[in-house]
This record gives structure tokens, C-alpha cells and sequence, in this order.
């Protein structure tokens, strides 16, 4: 018998759930594999396009053998998997999570109002120079994008259409637990909530830091530094120990971001984009989302 997942974090992108995963490895009864994002239940194909961000769904794992073989030895421990492209690949993803987990497997979902998420989405990709154009360029051509195999991360709008992928896993699954981003504003309280579901005591970590944060670089030579193919990076893991690396660059790209607002017609084009969505998404789950369209 195979050591199993006991719970999934299944999305939604750029929700909080990079922090997420770098709080619950501090605790010494929950194992989530080094591999942040496995998608294995996904099974998405791995030929997706792109300006780069294509590489992280077509790296992950489709083999059932080495999926399974990340939990060997952590058989004492909560293991978790936190693939963000289960909840928009609902339909492929609950059909193996129920094949091979069961329907009373764990689901924690964390939903973003889906303008911010759809704008903390583009300015990620112009953090890492994955993206070419204006995010209401970006906007005119998801459509085309998404006809022409683009990766998902790409399908800023598309992603944010919350209700039917959250419908159908609080439809397939007993134990599913909904937060929205806005939880993460008392870290603490949000951790507490989460260790309370997973069954595990309640410890406190740092939550200090904050991870995978996007915006437009300050510098474009430090950006062009440490951006993933550049030399000194390479060196640097040359000299660097693996379990520093990460954080030190988390810290250098975070330092060199700017947040610029989204432009008012645009967050207003949103709000029309997403009325109906958000509104359906507030009665499934009997929750006032009004402020995502103030």
C-alpha cells in the first residue's frame, strides 16, 4: 500500500498559496513535498506555449509510481500536495483525486477576488519577462492564446470563473474547506483555521515574509541578474547552499518590485467580466463578496 496524500490544496493562482506552502513545511507534522506543484491529477499534456511560463506545467508529474514515491518514509506525517491547477482543471483533476484518493481526501481551496488575482497573475509573468505586452493588451488576446495552446497561466480571466470548479468539488468531496484571500490578513488566525481542518496541533510559525510577491522590476539589470537563466545564477548555485538559495532570491526579488495600480477603466471593465460569476460564487457559498466589485 501506497503512502497517500491526506490533503490537496487544489488553488486557486496567486491566492497566498506559495506562503501557504512555506508555512505548513515548518511544521513538524505535516510532509508537502519539495516539489511545490505536482499536478499529477491534472495530467495536463506538456506541450503548452508561451513566453516561459509554459515550463511549469509541462514540468509536472505524470507518473503514478513517482508521484506516489514523494510520500515514501513520511507515513507519521500529514502529507499534503498544493497544485494550484486542480481547481481550473476540475474536471480531469477530481476524477483521479477520486480514483486514487477517495472523496473524503481533504480539499482547501483559497479564492482571490478574480480582477486582483487576474492582474497579480500578469504583473508575475512581467516579474519573471514572460510577458510581452499591456495587461489590457494581454487582456484582447487571451482568447487567441488560449485557441493556440498557451499555457494557463496565461488565461487571466478564464481562471478567475470560480463557481463551477468550486461547485464541483463541494459536490464530489466530504471535507472541503473554502478560505478567501482576504483571511491571510491575520496570518495566525488563518494557520489556526487551517491546522484545526488537518487535524494537527496548532504551533506558530513565522509568517513574516512574503513569498512569490509580483510587480514590474525597479531594475532591470538586477532583474536580468537573477532572472532564471542568467549566468551569475548559475554560478551562484555553484556556491550557494540549495536550502539558502530560494530565500535569498525570494528576498533580492521581492526588494526589487513596484507595484503599479491596475487602470481604473480596466478594473472596471473587470467588474463587468466577473458581476454574474461573483455573484453566483456568493450564494454557492453564502458569503458577502460584494467588496470584490467596490
Amino acid at each position: 500500500m501506497k503512502n497517500k496524500p491526506d490533503f490537496l490544496v487544489v488553488g486557486s493562482a496567486k491566492s497566498g498559496t506559495t506562503s501557504l506552502f512555506n508555512y505548513l513545511n515548518e511544521h513538524p507534522d505535516i510532509y508537502i513535498p519539495e516539489v511545490k506543484e505536482c499536478r499529477f491529477f491534472s495530467q495536463l499534456p506538456k506541450n503548452f506555449k508561451g513566453l516561459g511560463a509554459e515550463f511549469f506545467p509541462n514540468s509536472g508529474i505524470t507518473d503514478e509510481n513517482e508521484y506516489f514515491s514523494l510520500f515514501d518514509g513520511y507515513e507519521n506525517q500529514v502529507c499534503g500536495d498544493i497544485s494550484n491547477d486542480y481547481l481550473y482543471y476540475y474536471e480531469t483533476s477530481i476524477e483521479n483525486i477520486k480514483k486514487y484518493l477517495g472523496d473524503k481526501v481533504k480539499i482547501i481551496i483559497i479564492l482571490r477576488n478574480p480582477i486582483d488575482r487576474a492582474y497579480s497573475n500578469f504583473l508575475h509573468h512581467v516579474r519573471e519577462g514572460w510577458e510581452d505586452c499591456t495587461f489590457e493588451e494581454a487582456l484582447i488576446k487571451e482568447t487567441w492564446r488560449m485557441k493556440n495552446n498557451w499555457a494557463w497561466s496565461y488565461h487571466y480571466v478564464a481562471v478567475g470563473m470560480y463557481y463551477k470548479q468550486v461547485q464541483a468539488y463541494l459536490e464530489n468531496f466530504e471535507n472541503v474547506k473554502i478560505f478567501l484571500f482576504e483571511d491571510l490578513n491575520d496570518r495566525q488566525v488563518f494557520l489556526k483555521n487551517i491546522y484545526d481542518f488537518l487535524e494537527v496541533k496548532n504551533i506558530e510559525v513565522s509568517t513574516e515574509k512574503v513569498f512569490n510577491a509580483s510587480g514590474y522590476p525597479k531594475s532591470k539589470i538586477i532583474h536580468s541578474v537573477f532572472h532564471k537563466k542568467s549566468i551569475i545564477r548559475r554560478i551562484g548555485r555553484m556556491f550557494v547552499p540549495e536550502k539558502y538559495r530560494d530565500k535569498i532570491l525570494n528576498v533580492i526579488k521581492n526588494k526589487n518590485i513596484k507595484k503599479i495600480p491596475m487602470k481604473i477603466e480596466t478594473r472596471e471593465y473587470l467588474k463587468e467580466i466577473f458581476r454574474d460569476e461573483i455573484e453566483k460564487l456568493s450564494g454557492l457559498l453564502n458569503k458577502d463578496l460584494s467588496n470584490w466589485l467596490k
